[in-house]
């Protein structure tokens, strides 16, 4: 009785089949990208289910087959000569109407070797019109005979009866384990199935900013000598796939310059929370402990956090800190500037400073400049007003010989005792000393036209 209820049981079956057929079903299922899963699963009821038809191009025949994404969700279409197409499709939801579609995920309670497939796929010949297209996404209502299809690839809540999984050793990566698809399809076994590429997938992200903010404001222009500010990074990694082993993933920082900073190097339990990292990572995130930066050095300076996850992928991301160094003297308050006195040239008789300053800003060093002399300059530096500032550059003064010769050069004219039949210009005695016309040429007591010389400078009218 069993042999004839399985022998009537492929032949309803053969029938449905011609009739997927003739309805052009296979017209319309292709792979639009060559799948990533191959293989066959064997089920004692109805045979190979194929995985996938191994074609790449339309010419060499029908393209289909079932891809795994970066998710980990499988979608796609596989082949059994006696049941027909079955739909691998994320909306599946399976008989209950709250399943989903077949996918695998990292579950160290129920592995941590290989990932827990879990999910419903559906035979096509059990739904209403055989062909998955009814419904939403292939949940459509099914036949009237009671089998409606579905294939369960394992339960998702542990600890599970039966189940399926994706090894994360190896390339390409096995699947093993059984599926259940109710009293038509049976226990299937997939131990002849792999996963060539697509397994997990980590996304980096890292944000950072000043004084224990991430609020990505990496930029500061040091307005003294002296101060700090202190860099802070935080990464986030993400397991898109939701399949990543935490314990697998290897993270490293690098720097534009040879500072070696406390970070977190590894992503495990030990991964440190930082302030507003990005939500929903399965992966790990962590912060750096912060570096301090000083105003007198000044850096430019890119973080990049590069992290693997042991399957073949990679994610980065980097940040840019720009705090230029100060430079001492920037802004011209803190400076020393020289005074009046600053390259003035000085009368034989004329004082020092004689009124004139020796610092318009900052403190004369030495705090008394020397008396200038004929041919010996005085020089000093005003020195910076505070630690931001620079020091002048030099400061000098200097005084006429009281030798120099005179030449006549009337009108404005005086005598020289020594030359009393000569007339000589003022302007030539003074050298621009105040309007006087003594100095340069003569010495004190000298008689001139009009007057007498002074020690002074000035002249005793007669």
């Amino acid at each position: 009785m069993k042999n004839y209820n399985k022998i009537l049981f492929k032949s309803i079956l053969t029938v449905l089949f011609l009739g997927l057929i003739l309805t052009g079903i296979y017209s319309v299922v292709k792979a639009q990208t060559p799948p990533n899963v191959r293989g066959w699963v064997w089920s004692d009821n109805i045979g190979w289910i194929s995985m996938g038809s191994g074609q790449t191009t339309e010419s060499a025949g029908i393209i289909y087959g079932v891809n795994m994404d970066a998710s980990n969700v499988f979608s796609g279409w596989a082949w059994s000569d006696n049941i027909g197409w079955i739909k691998f499709d994320p909306s599946l939801t399976g008989p209950s109407g709250n399943g989903v579609g077949a996918r695998a995920v990292y579950d160290a309670s129920a592995s941590t070797t290989a990932l827990k497939v879990y999910g419903w796929v559906r035979a096509c010949a059990g739904t209403v019109s055989g062909t998955c297209v009814g419904g939403t996404n292939g949940n459509e209502a099914s036949r009237v005979d009671g089998w409606d299809g579905w294939i369960n690839f394992g339960e998702s809540a542990l600890p599970r009866t039966y189940g399926t999984f994706l090894s994360l050793a190896g390339t390409p990566r096995q699947i093993s384990g059984f599926v259940w698809g109710s009293d038509v399809v049976g226990w299937s076994d997939t131990g002849k199935v792999i996963v060539t590429d697509g397994i997990g997938n980590i996304s980096v992200s890292i944000s950072g900013g000043l004084d224990g903010l991430y609020n990505g404001n990496t930029s500061y222009t040091f307005t003294s000598a002296g101060q700090n500010k202190a860099i802070n990074v935080a990464w986030h990694v993400t397991d898109i796939s939701g399949s990543v082993n935490p314990t697998q993933v290897n993270c490293r920082l690098s720097t534009s310059n040879t500072e070696t900073p406390n970070f977190v190097s590894t992503l495990n339990s030990n991964a440190v929370a930082g302030p507003n990292v990005l939500a929903g990572s399965t992966a790990g995130h962590g912060t750096s402990t912060g570096i301090t930066i000083s105003s007198n050095t000044g850096t430019n300076r890119t973080y990049t956090y590069t992290c693997s996850d042991g399957l073949g992928h990679s994610s980065s991301a980097s940040i840019t800190f720009n705090l230029p160094q100060y430079i001492n003297g920037t802004d011209p308050a803190d400076n020393g500037i020289c005074g009046t006195a600053d390259n003035k040239i000085y009368s034989v008789a004329d004082p020092f400073p004689n009124g004139f300053s020796y610092c318009q800003q900052g403190t004369p060093s030495p705090l008394t400049p020397s008396n200038p002399t004929p041919g010996n300059p005085s020089e000093w530096t005003c020195l910076k007003v505070n630690s931001n500032g620079v020091d002048s550059p030099q400061c000098s003064a200097s005084r006429q010989n009281g030798g120099g010769s005179c030449v006549p050069n009337p009108p404005g004219k005086v005598n020289s005792p020594t030359l009393p039949a000569t007339q000589i210009s003022c302007e030539t005695l003074n050298r621009q000393l105040d309007g006087d016309c003594c100095g340069a040429c003569i010495t004190p007591g000298f008689r001139l036209l009009g007057g007498v010389c002074r020690p002074d400078g000035t002249i005793h009218e007669n």
